[in-house]
């Protein structure tokens, strides 16, 4: 317990900046889920129901990492006034909050999947499908993190800190890849010379 007090008690106006990074860091992943809705929108063409269900789960999943930056930040705010243990409390359910509430992210892993697996056209490539859907299911054991206080199962082993690290980073580059080569396909396609 001394060692997570002392985490946050010393160089707090470090950390503190790092936690308003952090803050504002989550908040770019809003654009990105943007611009997935609207390309979602024109696999799914006159029902757009998959893209609609991205966009809502995007934004809670966004609103969820929001607050657990913002709690860090509260954790380094004044925490002379703390006792050790309420600091600890803070710490836990911190964690808790970023690796525990799932499912927003889950649902919209697998709705960018199965919208992509059932495209007709050729939007984003069939295995972003796949990598959604593996992202979906590597997050399945952050659920554990309630029952673990230690190993592979706590909030900061590796099926679910690691791995669930491992599979955001992996969603993360892989979607801003394959949005900005369907952006440029987009653009290429409305803005091209008109056959005579």
């Amino acid at each position: 317990m001394q060692e997570v007090v002392d985490f946050y008690t010393t160089d707090t106006t470090r950390r503190m900046f790092g936690f308003m990074l952090s803050t504002l860091g989550v908040c770019f992943a809003l654009p990105l889920i943007g611009i997935i809705t609207m390309h979602m929108q024109r696999m799914e063409r006159r029902l757009p129901v998959l893209s609609m269900i991205q966009l809502c789960a995007g934004a809670v999943t966004v609103m969820i990492n929001l607050l657990g930056s913002l709690l860090f930040a509260v954790l380094t705010f004044r925490p002379e006034l703390r006792t050790p243990e309420s600091t600890m409390f803070l710490n836990d359910l911190t964690w808790l909050i970023f690796f525990t509430p799932i499912m927003p992210f889950i649902i919209q892993n697998l709705a960018i999947g199965a919208a992509v697996l059932t495209d007709r056209g050729k939007t984003f490539p069939r295995w972003v499908g796949y990598v959604n859907i593996w992202v979906a299911c590597a997050f399945v054991p952050d659920i554990m993190a309630y029952f673990f206080f230690s190993g592979p199962f706590a909030w900061d082993g590796v099926f679910v800190f690691w791995l669930a690290l491992t599979a955001y980073a992996a969603f993360l580059v892989v979607m801003t890849v394959v949005t900005r080569r369907a952006n440029a396909a987009l653009v290429e396609e409305k803005f091209a010379p008109a056959e005579v």
